[in-house]
């Protein structure tokens, strides 16, 4: 839990709330104001910074002294995450075009600005390294049982490794003969276990929207696989995974025969 300082403005009373100890001892010693108390007394003596031009150098100078400050106090945001809201709100923000077009000539000249310039180069020896790392992966993969594409999750082969062991099933996925391939409708499904017709998908962050709701081509894809094998059908969605829980609504699901189609 976060700690708070509480203190209030000499001025107008106004409750002033810190996150760090030496700011409160600050406050107290200098018998600082609130912002906007202090806003009035300096437009009495001399103007507000605000909306001055910031050089190079003072920019640098503020980035090393926030780099500074998290790295006692911690980061403000640490631990916590945005709403929704505000996620959508930086988002456009950051868009800055959201409802414009950019003309053709400015696609041009953006187009014609990211030609040319590639990333920054690899050593030989760097490259060397790269390409014997990469062909090991695959030896590694091919030869203990893996495939090769499409690419696949490590930490939910683990799981159903360990599901397969503790059930003595001998479900299909990628380090265990391969993902098993759909092949009327041309998908790969995470994990199947041909004998109780039992399809899971482990669904890592990119399968929801910014919502936390699962995308529409998902549900789709979905239905589609139900529809074509009749099968027992399971998400684990990665971000709330508990292995124990997971394993028992699993077997909870396979003992009382509930079809999810």
């Amino acid at each position: 839990m976060i700690k708070e300082w509480k203190r209030n403005c000499p001025k107008c009373n106004k409750e002033l709330i810190y996150y760090s100890r030496r700011g409160y001892w600050y406050g107290n010693k200098n018998n600082t104001m609130c912002r906007g108390c202090t806003r009035i007394v300096r437009g009495l003596s001399y103007p507000s910074r605000r909306g001055c031009y910031l050089t190079k150098e003072h920019k640098k100078k503020i980035a090393i002294s926030a780099t500074w400050r998290h790295k006692i106090y911690g980061h403000p945001m640490q631990g916590k995450r945005h709403s929704a809201e505000s996620k959508w709100k930086i988002q456009q923000h950051s868009a800055g075009m959201t409802g414009k077009k950019h003309s053709k000539s400015t696609r041009l000249k953006i187009r014609n600005s990211k030609l040319g310039k590639p990333g920054p180069k690899m050593s030989p020896d760097g490259l060397r390294r790269l390409r014997i790392k990469r062909i090991n992966e695959i030896s590694n993969a091919k030869y203990n049982g893996g495939q090769i594409m499409p690419s696949y999750n490590v930490i939910s082969c683990d799981f159903f490794k360990n599901i397969n062991k503790k059930f003595g099933w001998n479900g299909k996925y990628a380090l265990n003969g391969g993902e098993y391939h759909v092949k009327d409708l041309g998908y790969f499904v995470d994990y199947y276990e041909p004998k109780l017709n039992l399809v899971i998908e482990w669904d890592e962050k990119s399968h929801y929207d910014i919502n936390g709701k699962l995308k529409e081509k998902d549900k789709f894809r979905e239905q589609e696989i139900k529809s074509n094998l009749k099968c027992y059908f399971i998400r684990i969605k990665e971000r709330e995974f508990n292995e124990e829980l997971t394993t028992k609504n699993i077997y909870e699901i396979i003992k009382n025969k509930q079809k999810i189609f």
